[in-house]
């Protein structure tokens, strides 16, 4: 099995489109270094800046082959479209490839339609979250209050039916792999072995994301003030509210406290501000930055935060710690896995901006403790959280699944 030959499917990819995008860059980025990897995607039309198939090769510096199989002109009724174009290509291309696994992702199901019919090569499956995790989250934050995103009113309106495809997808993998310990609870709860799920942490680019990366960010103040960084969609899930209701509190002790906002465009994160008579010159959208653009906001960065109602492995919090950035998040899902409380960062509980300000404060008002957190928040990453660990534990899940399959 020296040589495996892996169909990676990847609806999210390049440009980058939140986490299960980030994980599929970044896994095969690695991956392809290591067997043969062929990427079935689609041409993301939706982003304002496409990648065709030439680019996205090149950006994988032609380790992989990337087929280019359906587009995207919307953030969600996509997902069919791709299910049903995975289900009419793959077969041909596992037959003339002759793939020893396929590797699909539960965020997007993409092969809910094609596993119906084929079983055949074995099928590994990378589980970032739940419906049912999803659904929990977004209520706890709808009684915050505020306007659901779009994508969150969709999952609500087909809960049933996502969470039908849901069962029967995670009962007919090969192997399932969850990015948290959290993450394999939850599938527990829905009635899996825990013995049948592995836990495979997601990584960070620690070659990508460091304390030296600092640098211009365009819509970034030029003055050194202390900034707040939110680095995430703008969803009720992601907790958006709960920081700009802080904001005011922030502001009344640490006056000159700057706050940036990246993960969504500027109009989506106006949307949230408005109303909350916030002071519009501290407040700094820099819109859904360039792949290239990241580390530097990060690095330019005091403190991160990232007071979500619900989340497993967040690649954000991993991002800014791999930068030397304190962080400040909930207690939740799989959070106190990555951070440390008082160590690498600090814990909060979800939905209370109080909690939020009275973290946050001591760590922008003390540049000691904020260089101590920072520091043990890079050492965390580069020790535990790397992607070479991430695809070495990956590679080893693939290698016993494809012989498994092979001596059946």
């Amino acid at each position: 099995m020296a040589s495996l030959r892996v169909c990676l499917l990847a609806p999210d990819l390049l440009p980058v489109w939140g986490g299960a995008g980030t994980y599929a860059i970044e896994i095969a980025r690695e991956l392809s270094r290591r067997v043969d990897l062929t990427i079935l995607t689609l041409e993301r039309n939706n982003s304002g800046n496409p990648y065709s198939r030439a680019q996205m090769e090149e950006f994988f510096e032609h380790r992989v082959r990337v087929e280019v199989i359906s587009e995207a002109r919307e953030n969600f009724r996509y997902n069919a479209a791709f299910q049903v174009a995975v289900l009419r290509q793959l077969p041909a291309l596992v037959r003339a490839e002759k793939f020893d696994l396929v590797h699909s992702q539960h965020a997007h199901m993409p092969d809910l339609l094609y596993r119906r019919f084929n079983h055949s090569p074995p099928l590994l499956r990378t589980v970032h979250s739940t419906i049912a995790g999803q659904r929990a989250g977004i209520a706890a934050a709808q009684r915050f209050g505020g306007e659901l995103e779009p994508s969150e009113a969709w999952q609500i309106a087909l809960e049933p039916v996502l969470r039908a495809a849901e069962w029967v997808t995670l009962r007919d993998s090969d192997q399932l792999v969850a990015v948290s310990h959290y993450t394999r609870d939850e599938l527990c709860g829905l009635g899996l072995s825990r013995d049948e799920i592995q836990v495979v942490y997601n990584g960070v680019r620690v070659d990508r994301f460091r304390p030296d990366a600092r640098a211009p960010t365009a819509g970034l103040p030029s003055t050194r003030n202390p900034v707040v960084l939110y680095s995430g969609r703008p969803t009720l899930l992601k907790g958006i509210g709960v920081l700009l209701d802080a904001i005011p509190e922030i502001l009344s002790r640490v006056p000159a406290a700057q706050f940036a906002f990246a993960g969504g465009s500027a109009e989506e994160f106006r949307s949230f501000a408005e109303g909350r008579n916030l002071p519009m010159d501290h407040l700094h959208f820099l819109g859904k930055l360039r792949y290239e653009e990241l580390p530097g906001a990060y690095a330019s960065a005091d403190v991160a935060v990232a007071p979500t109602f619900r989340d497993s492995l967040p690649f954000w919090i991993l991002e800014a710690m791999s930068s030397g950035v304190p962080v400040v998040a909930s207690r939740i899902g799989g959070i106190p896995e990555l951070v440390a409380d008082g160590r690498t960062g600090v814990l909060i509980p979800p939905g209370s901006p109080r909690a939020l300000a009275d973290a946050v404060v001591p760590i922008l008002v003390d540049p000691d403790r904020r260089e101590e957190l920072g520091r043990a928040a890079r050492t965390s990453a580069v020790e535990r959280f790397t992607w070479a660990r991430a695809a070495e534990e990956t590679l080893a899940l693939y290698r016993s699944t494809a012989s498994g399959h092979e001596s059946e």
